[in-house]
């Protein structure tokens, strides 16, 4: 009814490929584009109840399983979070979170951090930490002499023509169904709070305001890293070679 190239005599829209853009365009862009037709909520990144469709607590990561690793820090007032996700069948799964409680003079304990990152490369078979090098130039510098510098990417999560592909790839995954998580509040709390915002080269996910409080670092850590995840799987496929006879 909203699409009259669907409803008349000799349509030209095939119904199977509206249906296949809905599953993949955010739901308020489709009905804005396709359908014509505005509602509210335009701006969340995520249809609702999506993300809880893909949480598998149940599956845990094995020891030295191959992985990669994503971190998205902050000095204080933003959280800063580390994601890892496995390379096969993708999972994305909390590393670790450090938020600010409220406490004005906070400020993210770098110890501990480094520490997590430390015991992550300890425990699994880590092909790649993929960090924002943002206040932690210093930091990735250390662990790129502690795991080798071919282990160790700086990744501008302000640079667009890397985050955008890197969004869509996983607002599709998601969609699709294609990547499970661990089911993790906080992580399901920061990916609820992303607002889509969109850009020439794609959407991209950012607060709901300047300084806002709610925080979605773990969404950009988790957007990382399955990229850089859906990366290393290509690595690991083997090649086919054609020889002329």
């Amino acid at each position: 009814m909203a699409n009259p190239a669907l409803a008349c005599v000799d349509p030209f829209l095939a119904e199977d490929g509206i249906e296949a853009v809905r599953r993949t365009l955010r739901e308020p862009v489709f009905w804005q584009l396709r359908l014509g037709q505005w509602v509210t909520g335009a701006g969340a990144w995520l249809p609702w109840g999506v993300w809880a469709d893909c949480a598998d607590p149940s599956r845990v990561v094995p020891d030295q399983e191959r992985i990669v690793l994503a971190f998205d820090g902050s000095a204080s007032g933003d959280s800063t979070a580390l994601v890892g996700c496995t390379v096969e069948n993708p999972h994305l799964f909390v590393v670790g979170l450090w938020e600010n409680p409220g406490d004005p003079r906070w400020r993210v304990p770098r110890g501990e951090v480094d520490h997590a990152v430390a015991l992550a490369f300890d425990r699994w078979d880590v092909a790649e930490l993929a960090c924002d090098p943002w206040g932690w130039l210093s930091e990735i510098e250390q662990w790129a002499r502690r795991h080798g510098e071919s282990r160790v990417l700086e990744w501008n999560t302000a640079n667009a023509q890397r985050m955008a592909p890197a969004t869509d790839r996983l607002y599709q995954a998601v969609a699709a169904g294609t990547v499970t998580h661990d089911g993790d509040h906080q992580f399901a709390a920061h990916i609820a709070h992303c607002v889509a915002k969109r850009t020439p080269l794609g959407d991209l996910v950012s607060k709901d305001k300047r300084g806002s409080p709610r925080k979605i670092d773990l969404a950009v850590a988790a957007i990382v890293a399955l990229d850089r995840a859906a990366y290393w799987a290509e690595q690991s496929v083997p090649q086919m070679f054609v020889f002329d006879m």
